[in-house]
């Protein structure tokens, strides 16, 4: 069976720029680890939260408290 497409190789082309040196490019990997562990614990804890709010919503008690007070806006000139 023929093959209908070849596949063409790619040009060898000079690389461009300048290469980045180990140091800064473990500096730049590190830096780039601790930023996406502290962004997985921030979603994790986001998730707690809203785990919470939703069990105390279908928990079938009324709130009291702080949790109970809510704020109603209306238009700075007096009219609801």
């Amino acid at each position: 069976m023929e093959r209908l497409l070849k596949p063409v190789p790619a040009p060898n082309v000079a690389r461009r720029g300048r290469r980045v040196s180990p140091a800064v490019h473990g500096a730049v990997a590190a830096a780039y680890s601790v930023t996406a562990r502290a962004g997985s614990l921030t979603t994790l804890a986001a998730m707690l939260v809203l785990g919470g709010a939703v069990a105390a919503s279908a928990d079938g008690t009324v709130p009291s408290g702080p949790a109970a007070t809510t704020v109603t806006l209306q238009d700075p000139a007096g009219t609801p």
